[in-house]
């Protein structure tokens, strides 16, 4: 994704919101092997994470609040990181300030909040990303194949196991609201 935000001439200046986890242990080291991006900014609530996070991946500064990143003019590019929550208001912050955005998914929680986010990125004229990854997974591929040729019929009902990496939270099974939200996602878009 951040390969195609820019063009050879230009290189990807790139500020992070959200320094958890996830963020660290999956995100962080694919950002740092893409040619082209300069790690420039990140922030975490508090600072600390950032900082961390910063010391580990080279960026050149480290933030407490978003609008450092939001406001800083030698980054084109914000990665938005946060808590499901906080997506809405921060890609159309992100958006306004005149920055390229891409969000971890879910996109937003609320269809007010996507279509927010909708408008926000229509007057921008900038580009926005959802981190749909598990859409070029071959895993998700087979089945995207499999509801488009019919082979399967039409499915009316869903359940998704799903064995995770080590770091990334076990095995679990969608059961709440909130697994829909997380990996949920992914299953609608293999299946679309």
């Amino acid at each position: 994704v951040f390969s195609t935000i820019h063009s050879p001439s230009s290189t990807v200046q790139l500020g992070v919101l959200g320094a958890g986890n996830f963020a660290n242990a999956t995100l962080l080291p694919a950002i740092q092997k893409v040619d082209g991006v300069e790690l420039v900014g990140i922030a975490s609530a508090g600072g600390l994470h950032a900082q961390h996070s910063a010391k580990k991946f080279g960026f050149a500064y480290a933030a407490s609040s978003d609008d450092e990143i939001l406001n800083y003019p030698n980054i084109n590019t914000v990665a938005i990181l946060t808590r499901h929550d906080s997506h809405a208001t921060l890609v159309v912050k992100a958006l306004t300030a005149g920055k390229h955005v891409f969000v971890e998914k879910p996109l937003a929680i609320t269809v007010d909040d996507c279509l927010a986010m909708r408008d926000a990125w229509r007057a921008s004229g900038k580009a926005c990303f959802v981190g749909y990854t598990l859409r070029y997974s071959p895993m998700y591929r087979k089945v995207q194949e499999l509801v488009a040729s019919g082979a399967i019929g039409q499915p009316i009902s869903l359940e998704f196991n799903e064995t995770l990496a080590f770091g990334h939270g076990g095995t679990r099974r969608i059961q709440r609201s909130e697994d829909l939200t997380d990996v949920g996602v992914f299953t609608g878009d293999a299946g679309s």
